[in-house]
């Protein structure tokens, strides 16, 4: 019988902070003007600097762990 694991946190961890920072960043885009505007594109910018990375093969997939 398998013990229950926590929440997987080393998996789900990134994909949530960039689900967050998305949202935020279009929240700002919504909400003002001027260091509002200036946040949504530090937000936005950097998650299409992630995805042209990944999509680019910058970052590299480290081998998993033998055990």
């Amino acid at each position: 019988m398998k013990t229950p694991r926590g929440f997987e946190w080393h998996i789900w961890g990134w994909p949530i902070a960039i689900g967050i920072a998305s949202l935020a960043g279009l929240l700002c885009a919504l909400v003002g003007d001027g260091a509002w505007d200036i946040a949504s594109w530090l937000m936005l910018g950097g998650l299409a600097v992630i995805c042209a990375g990944y999509g680019l093969g910058v970052f590299k997939r480290r081998p998993a762990a033998k055990r």
